[in-house]
């Protein structure tokens, strides 16, 4: 029988409740120390958040197995797991094991040897000992390595002085290698706009305060370069920073402009990264050991001990939305977590979503705008091309006033871009004879051809086959047709419209790493590419001096379909690839092929009169109250049995119209089946609830919820402020 204090512990588990534990009496622990606990039939991690008041017989409670030699979870991260679960309806211990990243645990017992400076005074001082002297003398305990690089000394200088007892040998854990940034070492040249815009920045930083900013600016303002100047404000406030990118597996050019600017790379966090690299960083942050990471939207739960700053890259950027397990808007948490924190947040974007507009029109958020690009660059000229008005040949995509401003490009010397946002070679291949259209075996949609690999591939679950030459429902040859084109079928037009020019194509398909995403960004910018071929990852902030036409090969793509953004999203994408061309002294020309140019969005492009497409599309949500002007919780259930999935999601509606019968501000729509309504498998029907933005939607819902009882065989997933509608 094991003696001690009882404590309520999280498990890192999907369940929403504590389990009450006893520390044995020679455990050293505080409230947020990591534990490894025995949990039904296993040993799992979690974390002590709070002293029990239930205290029940000894006998009845378990021990705490171990507690981890890891940096505790400090509070308002605590209460960042717990606002995070009553707004998205996700459980606490599944925000839990966001935070306690399983590789970041395997890294405790590594270690390395760090130098101190003691109060021992060299009795024969030389050059060699006054230089590592000095180098450690701010106090910060350095590795051998750390001290070379400063210094350039021998290790036997090192070694002389620990001998003698100047220096102090420390072994720590091995997480403290990150370099220290140098907020001094290359100042930039910003425009007058600029520095107005990175004074404000530099005020909420030293304000210490919970604000939000949204820092706008025209693609090719410079608006990394003025956050840059409120990252060295946070360096030299001895406060940690992070800047959040949508693909930071991509952001080559980023991380080396910010070397460039602090003299060491960033601690970076993502997918990508290896089990080593992902502990020693998480331990660092912990630690303070850190001055900022740069990560994609996992990023955001890191367990910092001294935040100061938050960044959000492009912050209208849709990859921040998560839509898998703990479903959330890491833009929209962010700001949360600035708020438990008491921090500044800048949201940055040339095309900010019409949430941060709103905020910013009801003087909750700060602005800083830069209306033009820095130097001499200048906003490119865009146009439409009716493509109602233009006659193109059989199984071609591109009109002849795009082919002939392609081949002025390329007679400039000059780089040309055509943006498509379908991968693969075609999204549908057809049987001539029968009209069978080839589909996912485990989803409602269609495979797509990619003839490069010469596969058939879904998009939705990974499904792939091998591409065929035999019908399978009719068992006729050689009558199977790919319709439509993505860029490997544009790829092969363009090659035979300019045979001699170099063509890449950069897709997620091409670009799988940062390593080879960084050799396609080099040649691009390096101008041994003539033309690029891309889908939205060439939209994302990169700069390159020489590609100055960017073609849209459809521009009407992503205004199809149910999403209540398509428009926004289709504005701010056609906004950001057309903000690649012209971004040096030479100008830049947009050439967007449509069907529809009387569409607000493409007048809106071609005009340059953004705030009359806004207004138009904030008119329109906010007539039928829809986010931002109103409230949207879409509920998901899924199974392999579709009566199953339709009875539960019959009965949830069921209850949540009786109990919202006398309610006219809230609405209950459907259940009907998904738009993608088989996936991996799986039968899924939607039911969405709206309100008015006045109306909180997740108390009811947890009632209703918790009303339908067992629903054994079907998965409820719960998507408050849905971006995607699939």
């Amino acid at each position: 029988m094991v003696d001690g204090a009882h404590v309520a512990v999280l498990p890192a588990v999907p369940i929403n409740h504590l389990y009450e534990y006893i520390v044995p009496r020679d455990f050293n622990f505080e409230i947020g120390s990591l534990v490894r606990i025995p949990l039904r039939n296993r040993i799992t991690t979690g974390v002590i958040w709070e002293n029990s008041n239930k205290k029940l017989p000894i006998g009845k409670v378990k021990a705490v197995e171990s507690i981890l030699k890891l940096p505790s979870i400090k509070e308002d991260l605590r209460d960042l797991v717990d606002w995070v679960a009553s707004y998205t309806l996700a459980e606490r211990g599944s925000i839990l094991r966001m935070i306690l990243n399983s590789s970041a645990l395997s890294n405790t017992n590594k270690t390395q040897k760090f130098y101190n400076l003691t109060t021992t005074k060299p009795q024969k001082m030389t050059k060699a000992r006054e230089q590592v002297i000095r180098a450690l003398s701010n106090g910060i305990p350095k590795t051998f390595s750390e001290i070379h690089d400063i210094t350039k000394v021998s290790s036997s200088v090192v070694k002389g002085l620990e001998k003698i007892g100047c220096l102090e040998a420390v072994i720590r854990p091995e997480s403290m290698q990150f370099r220290t940034h140098n907020a001094y070492l290359k100042k930039q040249n910003l425009s007058v706009l600029q520095s107005k815009a990175a004074k404000q920045l530099i005020k909420l930083v030293e304000q210490d305060s919970f604000s939000v900013t949204l820092l706008e600016g025209v693609t090719g303002s410079g608006k990394t370069e003025v956050y840059f100047e409120a990252l060295s404000a946070s360096i030299l406030a001895g406060k940690q920073a992070l800047v959040l990118l949508p693909e930071i597996a991509l952001s080559t050019q980023w991380l080396s402009r910010f070397e460039d600017r602090f003299g060491v790379e960033p601690a970076v966090w993502h997918s990508e990264i290896t089990p080593k690299y992902r502990g020693t960083t998480w331990q660092a942050t912990a630690e303070g050991n850190v001055s900022i990471v740069v990560g994609a939207r996992s990023a955001l739960w890191l367990p910092f001990k001294n935040l100061g700053l938050i960044i959000v890259d492009e912050e209208h950027d849709p990859g921040y939305k998560q839509e898998e397990g703990v479903i959330y808007h890491a833009r929209d948490m962010a700001v949360a977590r600035g708020k438990m924190e008491n921090l500044p947040v800048v949201l940055a974007s040339a095309t900010p979503s019409l949430e941060t507009l709103k905020n910013v029109e009801n003087k909750r958020y700060n602005h800083c705008f830069i209306p033009s690009r820095f130097g001499a660059a200048k906003l490119p000229k865009i146009e439409a091309i009716d493509m109602r008005k233009q006659s193109l040949k059989k199984n071609c995509w591109l009109s002849e006033p795009l082919q002939l401003a392609v081949k002025n490009t390329l007679d400039r010397k000059h780089q040309a871009a055509l943006f498509l946002n379908r991968r693969g070679y075609a999204p549908l291949t057809l049987c001539k004879a029968c009209g069978y259209c080839i589909e996912c075996p485990n989803c409602s949609t269609w495979l797509v051809e990619h003839r490069v690999k010469n596969t058939l591939n879904c998009h939705h679950c990974g499904y792939s086959e091998t591409r065929q030459n035999q019908c399978k429902n009719c068992g006729e040859t050689g009558t199977l047709k790919p319709c439509g084109p993505g860029v490997e079928r544009l790829a092969e037009e363009v090659e035979t419209l300019y045979p001699s020019a170099s063509i890449e194509i950069a897709t997620s398909d091409t670009m799988v790493s940062p390593k080879i995403a960084e050799k396609i960004l080099k040649r691009i910018e390096s101008c041994e590419v003539d033309i690029v071929i891309g889908t939205q990852v060439i939209a994302k902030g990169y700069n390159f001096p020489m590609l100055t036409l960017i073609g849209v090969v459809d521009a009407d793509l992503g205004l199809a379909g149910a999403d209540l953004r398509a428009a926004e999203h289709t504005y701010h994408l056609l906004n950001q690839v057309s903000g690649r061309a012209g971004r040096s002294e030479h100008e830049g020309n947009v050439m967007l092929q449509t069907y529809m140019p009387e569409h607000p969005v493409m007048k809106g492009l071609i005009d340059g009169k953004r705030s009359a497409f806004l207004k138009e599309e904030a008119a329109a949500r906010a007539k039928n109250f829809l986010p931002p002007y109103g409230r949207l919780i879409a509920i998901i259930f899924s199974g392999e049995d579709e009566q199953k999935v339709i009875k539960t999601a019959k009965l949830l509606t069921s209850i949540a119209r009786s109990n919202t019968k006398n309610i006219p501000d809230i609405s209950i729509l459907g259940p009907a089946p998904a738009s993608l309504s088989i996936l991996r498998g799986k039968y899924r029907y939607r039911i969405l609830i709206k309100g008015k933005d006045s109306q909180r939607l997740q108390p009811p819902l947890k009632t209703w919820l918790k009303k339908i009882g067992n629903t054994e065989g079907v998965r409820i997933q719960i998507d408050v402020d849905p971006h995607s509608f699939l």
